[in-house]
């Protein structure tokens, strides 16, 4: 399993939030939420329950 670093920033793919790593929740159901050959989630977000994204260190990247 994938440690971040503690100031690893993610962002919600649904309300868009940002949030450190350390503070997402752990992804309940994983193997039904990916895709084969998808970007795996750093993790849930803690406010809606999406799946959370880590932040691209371009701006522009988190631009869906």
């Amino acid at each position: 399993m994938k440690h971040w670093d503690d100031a690893a920033v993610a962002v919600c793919d649904n309300c868009r939030l940002y949030c450190a790593v350390s503070k997402l929740d752990p992804i309940v159901d994983l193997e039904q939420r990916l895709d084969a050959g998808g970007v795996v989630p750093a993790g849930q977000c803690p406010s809606c329950g999406a799946l959370s994204y880590l932040r691209s260190e371009d701006p522009a990247g988190d631009e869906k």
